[in-house]
């Protein structure tokens, strides 16, 4: 059994609550009242987490789900990662997406696109490059798509954070050191070609076409655009996360410790070890 310490744990919180929203504040003011109520305010004080799992289970007005999530990463804030035995003991308060958080490495991505057929590579390439759901790319309409340069200008009619007309841009980047005109001549084509470019495609079909979590490339963008400088809400105003509580289940390390590593592949290395 491990222990986490409560006064690191409690000065974490302290430190950070000018950074959380109004429901943050709520879920660490209940942490703190709990660790007062089990006299857990002295230096050498430790218990162990899912002691505090339990007592939120027991509450009947309590968001488990979410609430299990912060309590999760406010522990990796203060250094103390949570075990794969645990996540699986908690499993029905806590999402089975963060027992692995899997960020795909450079050369995953790579291959992906090149051993598969052009479109397919193209698909990934797009939501590498964007960070989009699979719903925002069939819905995608050709009139709403312009590209300057290497830069992709696209205008969604809603997405699933908003309903109103929400404008986006994206670079195809070449950090996976591909060939790039091919994917630029069959978007081209597929915009001229079709009102909704992406719509005919089988994205199930994809899941099984990869050896990745498809959901970890949009980890991915959000990882790249923390790395360029951009506070949480840019990301997920960017990426199309409700808020930064829904970030933080994708990409479980702050963006303070992304900068701390400086690079995508620490990042994902880093992330991948916390499974």
């Amino acid at each position: 059994m491990t222990f986490a310490r409560a006064f690191s744990l409690r000065e974490c919180v302290l430190a950070n609550e000018r950074h959380f929203t109004s429901t943050e504040k709520g879920w660490a003011r209940r942490l703190l009242k709990w660790l007062r109520s089990e006299k857990l305010f002295f230096p050498e004080s430790s218990f162990d987490p899912e002691c505090y799992v339990n007592y939120l289970r027991s509450l009947t007005l309590c968001s488990h789900k979410l609430e299990v999530n912060n309590f999760v990463y406010l522990l990796e804030l203060t250094d103390f990662y949570v075990t794969k035995y645990a996540l699986r003991q908690w499993t029905y308060v806590a999402p089975r997406r963060l027992e692995k958080p899997q960020i795909p490495d450079r050369e995953a991505i790579k291959n992906s696109i090149l051993n598969n057929d052009l479109l397919t590579g193209l698909v990934i390439l797009f939501k590498y490059c964007s960070g989009r759901r699979h719903a925002d790319l069939t819905r995608l309409e050709s009139r709403n798509c312009s590209v300057i340069g290497n830069e992709v200008h696209v205008y969604l009619n809603y997405c699933k954070t908003s309903r109103n007309i929400s404008a986006y841009f994206f670079s195809f980047t070449n950090d996976l050191g591909i060939e790039m005109e091919n994917y630029f001549q069959l978007f081209a084509k597929l915009l001229s070609s079709s009102t909704h470019p992406f719509s005919a495609f089988d994205f199930n079909k994809l899941r099984r076409k990869v050896d990745y979590s498809l959901k970890g490339l949009r980890s991915a963008r959000a990882v790249h655009y923390a790395l360029a400088g951009m506070t949480p809400d840019e990301i997920c105003e960017k990426v199309g996360w409700e808020s930064v509580t829904t970030m933080r289940v994708y990409v479980r390390l702050p963006v303070c410790s992304i900068l701390k590593l400086g690079s995508y592949d620490l990042v994902a290395q880093k992330l991948n070890s916390l499974c």
